[in-house]
């Protein structure tokens, strides 16, 4: 995921469930980083590495505290079922990603795009809202991990 954000990231960048931070600072060459997460203590944390004028943190469950259009969307959910380390948050089934994708395309600017990484064990809704072009493809033990590139069809 994160030689695409490097590859990709321009003009205003959205880094949604930033965790540490790590994809919001490799989108760090773009104009403007906001990175979000629902989790207070990972903005704390992703807030005190931060080196970079131009990149910035705050919780936001999805897009509750997020106002303006982005030239790119980062969603790194995370993808497996419930661990200590996801605070309860179980993407697999529960339809994050499905409300993530709602509300997306009205944060996007014209031309806006959307980089999304899940697990083979995800179950995953091809909304037909966005075009769905696969960058990558990782064999990991047990499952595959992917990362598309969507666009927002013509209404």
């Amino acid at each position: 995921m994160e030689k695409w954000v490097k590859k990709l990231a321009r003009g205003k960048v959205l880094d949604v469930g930033t965790g540490t931070g790590i994809l919001a600072f490799a989108a760090r060459n773009a104009k403007r980083v906001l990175g979000v997460d629902i989790d207070k203590e990972s903005v704390e944390y992703a807030k005190s590495k931060n080196k970079f004028k131009n990149v910035e943190f705050k919780v936001s469950n999805l897009f509750s505290n997020v106002k303006g259009k982005f030239d790119l969307i980062i969603f790194n959910p995370p993808y497996l079922p419930i661990s200590k380390y996801d605070n309860g948050i179980d993407t697999t089934n529960n339809g994050t990603i499905e409300k993530f994708l709602k509300e997306a395309k009205k944060f996007l600017n014209k031309n806006g795009e959307i980089l999304i990484c899940f697990s083979s064990l995800t179950k995953i809704n091809f909304d037909k809202r966005y075009s769905w072009e696969k960058l990558d493809e990782k064999n990991v033990g047990f499952e595959k991990i992917y990362v598309y590139r969507l666009k927002v069809l013509n209404d």
